[in-house]
């Protein structure tokens, strides 16, 4: 009867805790990117690639890890991603990142432009001294660019510009 008592308690206690054991060595199996952007500067094309660079460091980072050592050091991990963000994303600043840790971790980030941003685009062709015929031909070429590159480009930052600009004078 001792034994039984025994027995039970210790089933009894490895039930109750038995729970704990497996919440606390869950990892982190997916991550989820939130941006967020000034409604009145979204630009779907840049959120995209900025998603996926911070999709792709994140997972690097996050996955395979406890969702528990995550979660206590979770400021740790937002600095991280910031610095990240800081250097590769000229043009925005991060003003807010949070990360929410789970099997499915959710990172959600809020981007704000540094200054001006782009609000429309108008493209002017100079073929300079082509021949008529080929001016036509280039002109038919080109005829549905605008709406591509204003696509591209509205929205983003003038600051992001100057950044590209200093890279290429460089190549």
């Amino acid at each position: 009867m001792k034994y039984l008592r025994m027995g039970l308690i210790g089933l009894l206690l490895l039930v109750t805790f038995s729970g704990t054991t497996v919440a606390s060595a869950e990892v982190i199996e997916q991550v989820e990117i939130s941006i967020s952007q000034d409604e009145n500067v979204t630009n779907g094309d840049m959120e995209n690639r900025v998603t996926a660079s911070i999709q792709a460091v994140s997972e690097k980072l996050l996955i395979g890890r406890k969702v528990a050592d995550v979660a206590a050091s979770h400021k740790r991990f937002e600095d991280i991603i910031r610095q990240v963000f800081d250097r590769v994303l000229y043009g925005y600043e991060l003003a807010d990142v949070s990360i929410i840790p789970g099997k499915k971790t959710v990172i959600s980030l809020k981007m704000l432009p540094w200054g001006d941003v782009v609000q429309s685009v108008a493209v002017h062709i100079d073929a300079g001294e082509m021949a008529p015929a080929d001016k036509l031909l280039l002109n038919q070429d080109l005829a549905g660019i605008e709406p591509k590159i204003a696509q591209i480009l509205i929205g983003l930052p003038v600051d992001a510009f100057a950044w590209a600009d200093s890279v290429s004078r460089g190549l």
